[in-house]
């Protein structure tokens, strides 16, 4: 990878921005930036890895092989962005502003590494800060939305519910036409409020997000792609009116052929038990599994009142904003999947109670977002490996990580055929797993 890519460190970029605002004939003007010189794509990943203190362990790959890669659906871009050149001629800026570069690779490169050992070694993240805002009788539902084309009706239906007091929409990424077409449902509700300009933070960071600027004494979390009945929250929070201490609380989830929906109650999720439900040990009597279940817990017969289960699915999650705030909201380290899982373990260890209320059903429609399924899958299995070792890796890692790396592999080509069958579809943009989706 001999190619030229032309990059800027954040600091040569403020510096040019001083010099520009210092020098009274920059202005009208455009310069072009970069560092004091180009990298290519193997500078770049030796220096990352010198710094991790990793040898490089590169090897040749023939032309050929890359080219007929770049072929596949959605691989083109990428094969671009790796192997081609992008270099630009920062000549004027040098002359006319007699600036010149001083930060190198090297001192970004450090400072990435480090940030990333800190957060990696950190055993817990930097949680939502909240406030401690004075509470409002009602309901604040938060909606984190990453291209649903189901939004515009599921916002409708939330505002017929006379309990809702706000409705807060986290902007994770939303292409034009959706905000054009939610804008006048908006307009039209003081109580809808969108929340944009951070980019696609992930659904637990987005849900921080919006807890952080909610008002209502009971906080719903609530997926884009679920539909409320006209009184649904409203039903919820009489059937749960009083109940005391921290407690999170589900409803039952409905396919849209009528049949209950795995996930809304849920095992905790530990690594045998998703081997079992990935490849169905149980149903084969493979092996001798007494008394070891599934995750999910569909299959079992519907309990008749409100009951405690072991979790929850985060597409609906109900509970008095307070027990959110308590257990410091969801772990942002969580880009995609699995945060639902671990917001129920903290709801646990802080003594409180995982419900399932099986006399609220509302429809839920999977799979709305509009993002690619190789990256969906890509990040399930990074939120996996985080969940397994958090709170599975006390008697050893070993078979956690087997079990991840036997799960990963599936859903990895899951990913794979599903996206050479749909077509690449829009990339995530700003989707960056933040780990401060």
């Amino acid at each position: 990878m001999r190619n030229r890519r032309s990059l800027i460190h954040l600091d040569n970029f403020v510096d040019a921005i001083l010099a520009a605002l210092r020098e009274p004939r920059a202005g009208g003007r455009a310069f072009l930036l970069a560092d004091q010189r180009d990298y290519s794509t193997r500078e770049l990943a030796a220096g990352i890895r010198g710094r991790l203190g990793r040898p490089e362990r590169f090897f040749p790959l023939p032309g050929q092989v890359i080219g007929a890669a770049s072929l596949l659906p959605g691989m083109a871009d990428r094969a671009s962005r790796l192997f081609a050149s992008l270099a630009v001629d920062t000549a004027r800026v040098r002359a006319e502003l007699d600036w010149r570069p001083r930060a190198t690779l090297d001192d970004g490169v450090a400072e990435m590494i480090g940030a990333y050992q800190a957060r990696r070694d950190r055993p817990e993240p930097d949680g939502v800060v909240f406030d401690g805002r004075p509470e409002e009788d009602g309901v604040s539902v938060v909606m984190v939305s990453y291209r649903n084309a189901g939004l515009p009706e599921v916002l409708e239906a939330a505002r017929r519910d006379p309990a809702i007091i706000e409705i807060i929409v986290v902007d994770n990424g939303n292409d034009d036409r959706l905000l054009a077409e939610i804008e006048p449902i908006r307009a039209a509700d003081p109580r809808i409020r969108l929340v944009s300009g951070h980019g696609n933070v992930g659904f637990a960071t987005g849900c921080n997000i919006g807890a952080a600027l909610a008002r209502g004494r009971h906080l719903l979390l609530l997926n884009p792609d679920c539909h409320l009945g006209p009184d649904s929250v409203s039903r919820l929070l009489d059937r749960l009116a009083g109940m005391p201490g921290l407690w999170v609380s589900g409803v039952r989830l409905i396919n849209p052929d009528g049949t209950e929906q795995r996930g809304a109650r849920r095992n905790i999720g530990t690594p045998l038990q998703w081997m079992i439900e990935a490849l169905h040990f149980d149903d084969r009597e493979i092996l001798p599994l007494d008394g070891v279940e599934r995750v999910n817990l569909h299959r079992q017969p519907m309990p008749e009142g409100i009951t405690d289960v072991p979790a929850i699915s985060g597409a609906f999650m109900f509970m008095p904003r307070r027990a959110y705030e308590a257990v410091g909201g969801m772990d942002p380290r969580y880009f995609l999947h699995f945060e639902d899982l671990d917001f129920c373990h903290k709801i646990g260890a802080a003594g409180g109670r995982v419900l399932f209320c099986p006399e609220v059903a509302l429809l839920h429609e999977k799979s709305q977002s509009r993002a690619s399924p190789l990256f969906v899958e890509r990040q399930k299995c990074r939120s996996m490996r985080l969940y397994f070792r958090k709170h599975f890796s006390e008697g050893g890692v070993v078979v956690p990580t087997l079990i991840w790396a036997v799960l990963s592999s599936g859903l990895l080509l899951r990913g794979l055929v599903r996206r050479l069958r749909d077509g690449a579809g829009p990339p995530p943009s700003g989707a960056t797993a933040r780990r401060p989706a």
